[in-house]
């Protein structure tokens, strides 16, 4: 997905939405996920799964062929991700990758990693969510400001 001056006002538009309707109601607006979704699509050139594809968030196109990818998110807060998990892995229909979105109070992108869903599957918390500091530990960093 490329990037656009329209895309790129919906995208700091919905940031503020959230960041105010939190202020105002004090409870978040449920908008981390698709985000980060988009923002990954957006920083690493991914094309975005149609909507409600099981276990598939977005495609990489590689030298080798075309990848499948599930994105999970986590809006990391003031006292960072300790005790923070990722959102069970749909294992029904797995993708060869996950990419982990961390974006910060202002749903700004701070780090975006990825692991083989292959490692990830097998881990000793993968039934009941992994933590963020596991998943780093496997994964290797895609992107960083």
């Amino acid at each position: 997905m490329h990037s656009t001056p329209e895309i790129q006002d919906l995208v700091r538009s919905i940031k503020t939405a959230a960041v105010s309707y939190q202020e105002r109601f004090g409870r978040a607006l449920g908008v981390t996920g698709e985000l980060a979704e988009l923002q990954a699509a957006l920083l690493l050139g991914l094309e975005l799964a149609p909507p409600r594809c099981p276990g598939v968030d977005a495609y990489e196109e590689t030298p080798s062929g075309r990848r499948s990818l599930q994105i999970k998110s986590r809006r990391v807060l003031g006292r960072g991700y300790a005790g923070e998990r990722i959102g069970k892995l749909g294992s029904v229909y797995p993708s060869e990758a996950v990419l982990l979105v961390l974006v910060d109070a202002g749903y700004e992108v701070i780090g975006i990693w990825e692991a083989d869903f292959a490692k990830l599957v097998v881990h000793k918390d993968a039934a009941r969510g992994i933590p963020v500091s596991a998943f780093i530990r496997i994964a290797r960093r895609r992107w960083a400001p």
